[in-house]
Order: C-alpha cells, then sequence, then structure tokens
C-alpha cells in the first residue's frame, strides 16, 4: 500500500512538473506576441495528468486569450505574466518536453490526401453554384425571350395594321422597331421578315411623299419599282400607278391651258421686209459693216420665256431671283433645245429661237421701225432695265415701254440667246440668213440687268459657248407659223 501511494505521488510531481514548464513557456511565448506557439504550449499543459481544475481552468483561459489576440481583439499583456499565488518556477531543461517532431511520410500523405479530398468537395459545391447559376439564368433567359418574341408580334400586328390603312411612313417606324425587337431574340426569320416590310412601306411612303409634292411623274416610277417587290400587293400597285396617271393627265392638260397656250397668245406677228443691220455711229467691235438684209414673215413673243413658263414646261426653276412673272435665267443655249422640244410636243407647234437678224430686225421695230438706239426709244431708261437702274435683279416681265411692235424687253432685264453660231459681218445683200452651220459660240443680244448701257443697243453682239448658263441671260422664242 505505502509503495502504491509513493508511485502515485511520484507521478502526480511529474505531471505537474510537465504542467509548469508548458504552462510557463506558453505565457513567455504570449508576453513576446507568437500567440500561436502559446497556445500550443498551453493546450499542451492542459493535457498532462494529475493537474488541478483550477490549474486546467487557468490554461483555459490563457487559451483563450491566445485565440482573441490571433483574432486581433487581444488586450496587451503585461511585461511578464505569472499563474496567481504561485512562485516562480526554475524549468530545468530536462523538464522541457522535446521539439515536436517531423511529421512521417505517411502522415504527409494523409494530410496531403485530406487536402485533395477537400479540394475536391469544394470544385464540386462550385460547380453545383455555376449550374444553379446557369439554370436561373436561362430561365431569365427563356422569360426575356418570350417577352420579346411577344413584343415583335405586336409591334408586327400595329405595323400591318398601318400599312393597310396606307399610312406608310408610320408603318415603316413600326417595322423598324419590330426589328429591333427581332434582333434581340436572335430570330433571323423574324429579322428577315420585318426587314422585307421595311424595305416595302419605304419605297411606297417615298412614293407617296412624291405624289404629295404633286411630283406625279417620279411618284409613278416609284410604284413600278415597288411591284417587284413581293410584299406588296400588285393590285394595290396598279391603282396607285393609275392616280398618278390620271394626275399626269390633269396636269397636263391644266398646263396646256393655263401656261403653254398663252405662249401662242402671246407671239406677236413680225412682218417681212428689208432693213440694215448693224451698227453705223460709234460702234463696237463686231457690230460692223452695215449690210441689207431680207427677211420673210415670222412670229416672235412679246415677252421673254417666264420662269412660270419653264416650270410647266420643265419641273424645275433655275433662276437664282424666284418670282413666277420674271424671265427665267441661268438656263444655257443646249437646255433651251431641250425646253423646245418639249413644249412643241405638248403644244402641237412649232417653236424655235430667233435667228440674229429676226432678233435684230424685231427689236428696231420691223417695217415700223423709228430707228431708235434702243428698242423702242432712244431714252434707255424708258425701255430697259439694265446696271444703273435695275438693283442689279432681274424684274417682272412687261414694265417697261414696248417697242414699235408691243415687244417688251428687248433692251435689258434678260439678255437672250439667239439660234446662230457667231461669225463675223460681210457686207453686200443677205437673203433670209439662217447664220453659219458650225461655230464655237451661240449669240446673245439685247443685254441684261447688270450690262451696261452700251448692251442695250440694239446693234449690240455677244455670244457665248452652248453650255453656258449665267444668271443675266434668257431668251424669248420665234416661230415660222402658229398653225
Amino acid at each position: 500500500m505505502f509503495f502504491i501511494f509513493c508511485v502515485a505521488t511520484a507521478a502526480t510531481a511529474q505531471k505537474n512538473s510537465c504542467y509548469d514548464a508548458r504552462y510557463n513557456q506558453g505565457i513567455d511565448l504570449f508576453n513576446k506576441g507568437d500567440y500561436a506557439t502559446a497556445k500550443k504550449h498551453f493546450s499542451f499543459a492542459m493535457s498532462c495528468a494529475y493537474i488541478t481544475p483550477e490549474a486546467k481552468a487557468e490554461a483555459r483561459t490563457w487559451l483563450q486569450k491566445c485565440d482573441d489576440a490571433l483574432a486581433g481583439n487581444a488586450v496587451q499583456p503585461p511585461d511578464s505574466v505569472k499563474p496567481a499565488g504561485e512562485p516562480e518556477v526554475k524549468v530545468k531543461s530536462d523538464d522541457v518536453a522535446p521539439q515536436e517532431k517531423e511529421p512521417s511520410s505517411a502522415a504527409r500523405k494523409a494530410v496531403e490526401r485530406a487536402q485533395r479530398e477537400a479540394a475536391a468537395r469544394a470544385a464540386a459545391a462550385a460547380a453545383k453554384a455555376r449550374e444553379r447559376e446557369q439554370a436561373i439564368e436561362k430561365s431569365t433567359a427563356a422569360v426575356t425571350t418570350q417577352e420579346q418574341t411577344s413584343q415583335f408580334s405586336e409591334l408586327m400586328l400595329s405595323a400591318d395594321s398601318m400599312f393597310n390603312m396606307s399610312d406608310y411612313k408610320a408603318a415603316e417606324n413600326a417595322y423598324k422597331l419590330a426589328a429591333l425587337a427581332a434582333q434581340m431574340t436572335g430570330n433571323q426569320n423574324n429579322i428577315e421578315t420585318a426587314l422585307a416590310k421595311i424595305d416595302c412601306s419605304s419605297r411606297l411612303s417615298t412614293a407617296y411623299e412624291l405624289m404629295e409634292l404633286r411630283k406625279f411623274d417620279e411618284a409613278r416610277e416609284k410604284f413600278v419599282a415597288a411591284k417587284s417587290v413581293s410584299c406588296i400587293d400588285s393590285k394595290r400597285v396598279d391603282a396607285l400607278i393609275s392616280q398618278c396617271d390620271r394626275a399626269i393627265a390633269e396636269e397636263n392638260e391644266m398646263v396646256k391651258t393655263n401656261i403653254i397656250a398663252p405662249i401662242a397668245e402671246d407671239m406677236v406677228l413680225v412682218k417681212g421686209g428689208i432693213f440694215m443691220m448693224g451698227c453705223e455711229k460709234d460702234c463696237k467691235a463686231g457690230e460692223t459693216p452695215v449690210h441689207q438684209v431680207v427677211l420673210k414673215n415670222f412670229y416672235i413673243s412679246k415677252h421673254e420665256v417666264t420662269q412660270a413658263q419653264w416650270e410647266a414646261v420643265m419641273g424645275n426653276n433655275p433662276s437664282p431671283a424666284i418670282s413666277r412673272d420674271f424671265p427665267v435665267t441661268n438656263v444655257s443655249w443646249t437646255e433651251i433645245q431641250e425646253f423646245i422640244i418639249k413644249l412643241n410636243a405638248a403644244s402641237g407647234l412649232t417653236y424655235r429661237l430667233p435667228t440674229e437678224p429676226e432678233w435684230e430686225y424685231a427689236a428696231r421695230g420691223g417695217n415700223k421701225s423709228r430707228q431708235t438706239i434702243y428698242s423702242g426709244s432712244d431714252i434707255v431708261d424708258d425701255v430697259a432695265w439694265f446696271s444703273a437702274n435695275s438693283g442689279n435683279s432681274l424684274s417682272t416681265i412687261g414694265v417697261k415701254e414696248p417697242n414699235e411692235l408691243e415687244i417688251f424687253d428687248m433692251s435689258g432685264n434678260a439678255a437672250e440667246w439667239c439660234n446662230d453660231w457667231r461669225s463675223d459681218y460681210t457686207g453686200g445683200f443677205h437673203l433670209y440668213p439662217v447664220g453659219p452651220k458650225t461655230g464655237t459660240e451661240r449669240i446673245v443680244r439685247g443685254g441684261g440687268y447688270s450690262d451696261s448701257t452700251d448692251a442695250m443697243r440694239v446693234f449690240f453682239r455677244a455670244s457665248a459657248t452652248p453650255d453656258t448658263k449665267s444668271p443675266n441671260t434668257g431668251f424669248r422664242l420665234a416661230s415660222n407659223g402658229l398653225e
């Protein structure tokens, strides 16, 4: 019995020595800030046998302090911390537990295996999370696609309704919105359907706009081209083409009645005769020599061709100063030939430009001539708009005084193209002259609003290439007969 007590006492002393050494080392390491190693020593101290519950509780307290310190919540301990009520214990080197040995190969393999298994579990969990996210996205996308498909259908129905009511511009805009909805879903068939509808409505919208502008010829061309598109009802387009044809016919009749017919009424018969052509006094280059000319009867217009007349025939107005009753200007000799061809076709008459001798004979007053310097007077202001009185602008036709044949503005306002190629005068007698067959420039007579007094003289000559255009130059018509 005594032997057993002695053995137990010895064992207790040995274990208490184990606790004290680990406990004190833990405090020392804690004071140095090595909380992780200190925690290991406190844990080891608690595992020692035969320690009192109070000692174990104290070690547990220090374990908590280590955890707090590692978590960043600990308050720095005093410089030296010892267990309360215990004397300083001197620890022999033999009492200190040996350093932990390096783990064995088997232990390392076990740790690695555990790490691999943990990594595999983490990867599996991440994969499941991704699957859940993808499922949610797919579900959301399905809902969005369904909504966009529904929106596409609604927009197409709305656009079709506008299209059927001939509101092609609104339909075009609605089809464009439908195309955007189709692009969001990626449905290629819907995209192609919407684009085809856009093309249809755009073609018809453009044609309708031209009709509203009363450009029926251009609108008709657009409608004819639209018939080639499959989504357009050809019967509907044929009806629109017929509508354009009726409008064109009505406009042609109106133009013929209101514009073209009055041109014939504006023509003045100039009876033929003999006159001395050219300048006799204070002449300029190209105005001499004076020569005798014989002409047949012909007609020439009282007024210069107006912008309204040009626009009625050609469909445009090239003049820089816009007014229906101003002379048309900025037209070339070549363009005037096109105008005359169209006018003749519409009127059934034969108009042309006057020859240079016809122009001068009419400007002088024909067989009623008083031999004035300007057309109808020796006072330029009475009969002509020119640089000194025009304000550098065209004026309404027929405002100044006419000449002996009741012809207006043969001096000034707009200079006037003649039919002839330019050539130098020759003396002698000329019977029914029509000018040379070839040349480089066509004759221009009468002077315009921006020209000087010299250009207002009835024998003044100028010329320009056939393609020349000038805001100062227009024309008047002539004819051999009006039947």
